[in-house]
């Protein structure tokens, strides 16, 4: 009867590097841009993901809690603008 096999504990595992082909840099992200609100004026913190292309929605002040229309244009995987709007 053969004996069990013993898996190795991981300190006795060396890590392999990932292999160099599977690098394929930044292909889109969660980036935070600070705009200000069209209506009262303040700060507001937005995360536009940059896989997802050009994009126009809106959203709310977290101050005023009025609309705020956004559209953003994305080239590259990178923000080129964001325009702010009211949208009505």
């Amino acid at each position: 009867m053969a004996a069990p096999k013993v898996r190795p504990s991981w300190s006795e595992v060396e890590p392999q590097p990932m292999p160099r082909s599977l690098d394929w840099g930044p292909l889109g992200q969660s980036t935070p841009h600070v705009l200000r609100c069209p209506i009262c004026g303040h700060h507001v913190t937005v995360y536009v993901d940059t896989f997802a292309g050009d994009q126009r929605y809106v959203e709310d002040c977290p101050l005023c809690c009025r609309a705020i229309e956004l559209r953003v244009h994305v080239r590259e995987y990178r923000v080129e603008s964001v325009q702010v709007e009211r949208p009505f």
